[in-house]
């Protein structure tokens, strides 16, 4: 039976019909996958930087040192010395800066001249020894003035802010003399001076610094003094005004 012209329409129009309806049905989507979990990263803090070295120093002709070996670390140490050329006994006590001053003339280690970045210069000898150079400063006259010459004992010492010991027992004394360079020995980590090997530091040293004449760098034999102190007058537990001290003298102290 033949076809009628009008069945085979319809069927192809139903046809594509149904394939326009299943093109307009909603696809199936994948599930969503679940977000990376992004991990934070805790803050690293660099350490600090290592303080920078002290310059190298350069040894005026009008100018007073001082020269004290020291480990690697760069200290942040104060000496103050006490005038006992004629008398061997003296008061130590505490101006507004909190320094150390005598009843007789001082002399501070460890300072800065006004406007330095740095209370210091340092060096490493050619037989390993690292060495801290400062200037002396008589504290009465200042950081202008040469110190006056004299026998200068090591009386007290500031290791932070705020913060000062008084020194007792065998304590060295130096002769100071203007314009000259002064070997005060070899400290330990807390500061205390407790050797000191003259010839081999002056060897060591006038081969560093050859340009230096060889009479500017003293390394003459130490006296000393055994000293003990009182708390001076008006002290109390709380508040401590000074210090009154005195010194049985020792000849040729020796550091071991």
């Amino acid at each position: 039976m033949p076809d009628r012209p009008g069945t085979l329409s319809r069927g192809l129009l139903a046809g594509a019909l149904s394939l326009a309806l299943a093109a307009c049905q909603p696809q199936e989507r994948p599930a969503p996958s679940a977000p990376e979990t992004v991990e934070t990263a805790e803050a690293v803090v660099p350490p600090a930087p290592p303080p920078a070295p002290p310059p190298e120093p350069v040894f005026l002709p009008d100018r007073t040192y001082a020269v004290l070996e020291i480990d690697a670390a760069v200290p942040a140490w104060i000496y103050a010395l006490c005038d006992v050329t004629v008398l061997r006994r003296y008061r130590l006590r505490y101006n507004r800066q909190n320094l150390p001053t005598c009843s007789s003339r001082e002399l501070l280690i460890g300072v800065a001249r006004a406007g330095d970045q740095s209370p210091g210069a340092g060096a490493v000898l050619g037989d390993g020894r690292r060495v801290l150079i400062w200037e002396v400063f008589d504290l009465a006259a200042g950081d202008s003035a040469a110190p006056l010459p004299g026998r200068y004992a090591l009386a007290a010492l500031s290791r932070e802010a705020d913060t000062i010991e008084v020194l007792t027992g065998r304590v060295p004394v130096y002769r100071i003399t203007p314009g000259r360079i002064h070997y005060l020995g070899r400290a330990d980590a807390d500061g205390t001076i407790l050797a000191r090997d003259a010839d081999a530091f002056a060897r060591a040293f006038r081969a560093r610094f050859p340009e230096l004449a060889r009479t500017r760098i003293d390394t003459s034999p130490l006296e000393g003094l055994d000293v003990r102190c009182d708390t001076g007058p008006g002290s109390t537990e709380t508040r401590i005004t000074g210090f009154n001290c005195i010194g049985k003298r020792i000849n040729n102290l020796r550091f071991e």
